[in-house]
C-alpha cells in the first residue's frame, strides 16, 4: 500500500504500546500503529510495551508513513526513526506486540518475526498462551467492566513538560493542590456510581480480511 502521505516529526506523548502524539510544524497529530496490536492496560506487557515504544522514539527524529484514517480519526502509520529503525517490526519481534492484519498486512516479513519472537519466548511469548488483546477488550465489553486506568508519564520533556516535576514556591503551588484536591473529590465521587456499558462494539478477532 502506497501512503497517503509523509512527514517528519517528534514525539510528544506515548499513550501506549500502539498509539502516539507527535508534533509536527506545530501540529499535533494521533497515530496508531500499523500492521500490530499492544497488550491492553490490565494486560500482562502493557507497561513494558509502552515503555519500550518511548524509549525507542525519544530524542529523535521520527519518520512517518500515512497508510490511512481510522474511524477514530487517527492516522494509521508505518514508524522508522532517523537512525533508521523500523518501529512496527521491532515491537513484533521483541514479542511487546502482536502481528495483526486487521490493521494492515504490512511487510511480508512481520508473520515471521512473531514466529522467532515466540519460539525465543521473547516478552509476552513467555506465556505460552497470552490472551490477545482484542479478546481481552471482547471480554470486558462483555461484561461491561472499565478498562484499568493508565499509570505513569511518557511525555517527551523537551516537547511536553510535565508540570510536577518542576519546583514550585508554597504560593504557586496552593492552587495547583486545590484543583487537585478538587480532581480526586470528583473522581472519587465518580467510583461510586455503578459501571456503565462499554459503549465500544465487541471487536472481530485480528485476522485477515
Amino acid at each position: 500500500m502506497s501512503p497517503l502521505k509523509r512527514y517528519s516529526a517528534t514525539l510528544a506523548i506515548v499513550h501506549d504500546g500502539d498509539t502516539i502524539s507527535v508534533h509536527e510544524n506545530g501540529r499535533v497529530h494521533k497515530c496508531r500503529l500499523a500492521w500490530l496490536d499492544a497488550p491492553e492496560y490490565g494486560q500482562a506487557y502493557a507497561t513494558e510495551a509502552r515503555a519500550e515504544l518511548f524509549h525507542m522514539l525519544k530524542g529523535h527524529a521520527i519518520n512517518i508513513a500515512v497508510l490511512r484514517y481510522d474511524k477514530y480519526h487517527r492516522e494509521i502509520v508505518a514508524i522508522r526513526t532517523d537512525h533508521g529503525l523500523e518501529v512496527n517490526a521491532q515491537l513484533i519481534a521483541r514479542g511487546l506486540a502482536w502481528y495483526c492484519p486487521r490493521f494492515g498486512r504490512g511487510p511480508r516479513q512481520l508473520p515471521e518475526l512473531e514466529a522467532q519472537a515466540k519460539f525465543l519466548q521473547r516478552g509476552l511469548w513467555k506465556n505460552p498462551h497470552p490472551t490477545p488483546p482484542w479478546t481481552y477488550r471482547g471480554t470486558l465489553a462483555a461484561t461491561h467492566t472499565r478498562r484499568p486506568a493508565r499509570t505513569g508519564s511518557f511525555r517527551n520533556p523537551e516537547r511536553a513538560p510535565n508540570p510536577e516535576s518542576g519546583k514550585t514556591s508554597p504560593a504557586s503551588s496552593a492552587p495547583r493542590q486545590a484543583n487537585q484536591d478538587k480532581h480526586e473529590a470528583g473522581s472519587a465521587a465518580r467510583n461510586t456510581q455503578p459501571p456503565r456499558p462499554n459503549a465500544h462494539p465487541r471487536q472481530p478477532p485480528c485476522t485477515a480480511p
